[in-house]
């Protein structure tokens, strides 16, 4: 059975641990007797016979639990977690490694009254360019993500990892979608305040288009002689 070299500043500790407690109390009677079995072998009697008078405690709230036994005990259990709770727990690691991360570009565009909607259309073409061109790069998986995969799924490290790479891929090309969303959302949002002539002060929007991060300026009308004036005695 693959464990993990766990520390308090470690990856199971930080950002596992949490989530682990909570799936070892909704381990079925036959999965929890299972686990205590193997903590017996790996450990001795005298750990396993403490573990098992204590786990009601723990489970209820009344006895805390001893960081070094709970995590050798949750170091045992990927075995009796569904497919479904090792997925939750290695795309926190994931998350936490920035696995899959997309190379992102920063651009900021200055449009006028006169010439968002245009404009937008132009953000709105140059996004669908980039889904059209975009590949997804290829996944690397850093020592420590490795060896949490090798943890959590053993047998089904490749069945794990094409699912995590099929993900990736999901989520970038809902990426893309969510952005015309949004270039459409700040055109209906841009025709409301100009039909309610609030054009006075400098609108900004921000559209993540996965490969391009845009941040959209509108320059504020210059406010006519009247208002002014009327601002002035107001």
């Amino acid at each position: 059975m693959y464990r993990l070299h766990y520390g308090r500043n470690g990856y199971f500790a930080e950002y596992l641990f949490s989530d682990l407690k909570k799936m070892l109390f909704t381990l079925d009677d036959k999965s929890l007797r299972m686990l205590f079995d193997d903590y017996k072998d790996v450990y001795g009697a005298s750990a396993y016979d403490y573990a098992v008078k204590a786990f009601g405690g723990w489970e209820s709230g009344s006895v805390s639990m001893s960081y070094r036994t709970v995590a050798r005990l949750l170091n045992l259990i990927p075995p009796y977690l569904q497919f479904e709770q090792k997925m939750i727990l290695f795309k926190k690691v994931m998350n936490r490694d920035e696995v899959g991360k997309i190379p992102t570009e920063y651009k900021s565009i200055r449009m006028t009254w006169d010439t968002y909607y245009d404009q937008l259309n132009s953000v709105r073409r140059a996004i669908i360019k980039e889904y059209q061109i975009f590949e997804m790069p290829s996944v690397e998986f850093s020592e420590p993500v490795k060896d949490h995969l090798c943890w959590l799924f053993e047998s089904d490290m490749v069945v794990a990892k094409g699912i995590i790479e099929n993900e990736l891929r999901v989520r970038a090309e809902n990426g893309f979608s969510n952005a015309l969303d949004a270039v459409e959302n700040i055109k209906e949002k841009c025709s409301t305040l100009y039909n309610s002539r609030m054009i006075y002060d400098e609108v900004s929007f921000s559209i993540d288009a996965v490969t391009v991060k845009y941040t959209l300026y509108i320059t504020p009308q210059k406010k006519p002689f009247g208002m002014k004036l009327k601002e002035l005695f107001s």
